[in-house]
């Protein structure tokens, strides 16, 4: 996470309202090119050269701020910007693991995202796995559950491998604390109900049992 929000809050945490999707847009852009002082004016400026108007990096910003931030942004050249969604995409090639954890999720929901799923062995669509996140937890919960997947993927995908979510030994897996936080969280702190009730039944009697939860690592 330091890779996305240190560079962003080093530039603009005097002036976080200027911080919208154009100008986010621009700089992970060409931030992974040459920028230069000009350019920067350029973007920065309400009209084109033929005096019309155009949208523009940083807005709402006077002169005097903007030739502040504009200095921040030089002295910085040499850094990228990121997105969450940039850094989720540069990684895909390279998560199989992590996607073999993530299209599990969707499946406990929705019977739409079991189709074609292979009981974590191979991903069919990542898109319908993120489609589905957001549609059943918004872009928050779809972002909590991204980056806790990813702090964790590793160890969770050594847990019930190739179990499909459809298998009576499944819901085993939540007897693992790293499965379980997941599953308690989603099903009863997020109150959204899993296809298989037997699964929300078993995590609140795990969470109700002193001891029943094995530790696979700390988190």
């Amino acid at each position: 996470m330091a890779a996305i929000h240190g560079p962003w809050n080093d530039l603009a945490a005097e002036f976080p309202d200027c911080i919208d999707d154009y100008t986010v847009s621009v700089l992970v852009k060409n931030s992974h090119s040459n920028m230069t002082k000009e350019m920067l004016r350029n973007w920065a400026s309400d009209s084109d050269v033929d005096g019309n108007e155009k949208p523009r990096i940083f807005p709402g910003l006077n002169s005097n701020e903007t030739k502040k931030i504009i200095d921040k942004a030089v002295d910085a050249f040499g850094v990228r910007y990121y997105t969450f969604a940039l850094i989720i995409d540069n990684q895909r090639p390279y998560l199989d693991e992590f996607y073999s954890v993530i299209e599990q999720i969707p499946c406990w929901f929705s019977q739409d995202a079991r189709e074609g799923y292979d009981g974590g062995g191979s991903i069919v669509n990542h898109d319908r796995t993120d489609k589905t996140l957001r549609s059943y937890f918004g872009e928050t919960g779809y972002a909590s559950i991204m980056l806790y997947v990813m702090h964790h993927y590793s160890a969770m995908h050594e847990i019930g491998q190739g179990l499909k979510v459809e298998d009576s030994k499944y819901l085993k897996r939540f007897s693992k604390d790293l499965w379980f936080f997941v599953a308690k969280t989603l099903f009863a702190r997020w109150k959204v109900v899993p296809i298989e009730p037997t699964w929300a039944t078993e995590t609140r009697r795990l969470d109700q049992t002193p001891g029943s939860v094995k530790v696979k690592c700390c988190f």
